[in-house]
Formats: structure tokens, sequence, C-alpha cells
């Protein structure tokens, strides 16, 4: 089995998928402010998903459980998504979010 990626890592491969699905995604690095998910993607026909993305074992942590919450109070799609190898599966979960709506 191969060594676990680190989250770099995951979040590069993250990132190319999406590009070539021909989805675009927005790093969010908001300074003095932690929690806030890693990535928004922005899917064709105007609504955002929130992506926190983590590496395969690990959980969002306190701080950032409670960012999601937020969001997901303000009506916004948010997703938590764990390397497992499977970028397609994760690709099609953004755009299952998109569609149903929040989780």
């Amino acid at each position: 089995m191969p060594a676990p990626r680190t989250e770099a890592t995951f979040e590069r491969a993250f990132v190319r998928a999406c590009e070539r699905a021909n989805l675009a995604t927005l790093k969010l690095t908001l300074r003095g402010q932690s929690g806030w998910p890693d990535r928004l993607v922005l899917v064709p026909g105007g609504r955002p998903v929130f992506v926190e993305l983590k590496r395969r074992g690990e959980r969002p942590r306190a701080l950032q459980e409670r960012r999601l919450d937020e969001l997901r109070a303000l009506g916004y799609a948010v997703i938590v998504i764990a390397d497992d190898g499977d970028l397609a599966h994760a690709l099609a979960l953004v755009r299952r979010v998109h569609a149903e709506g929040a989780l």
C-alpha cells in the first residue's frame, strides 16, 4: 500500500481534477482567521460549494467543525472530503451537493 499523501499533495490533486472537470476552485486563506474550509468550488449554476480536504483517516478540528456549521446555517453547501484516492468520487460528491443543496 502506498504511503498516504500529505494534505497539500491531496489538495493539489483535487485542484487539478477540478480543473480537468472545468470547475474553478479558490483557495481560502483568511489572515488572522482559522478554521475556514480549504477551498471554494465554483460549480456552474451559481451555487458555491465549500470544501474541507483532509488526509485519509483525519477529521476536522473542533474550530473547523464550528466554521462548517456556521456556513451550513447560512445555507451554503459544505463538504469534507477525505483522501481516499478516488478524486472522481470527490468531484461527483461536489456536483451532488451542489444539485441537492447542503448536506
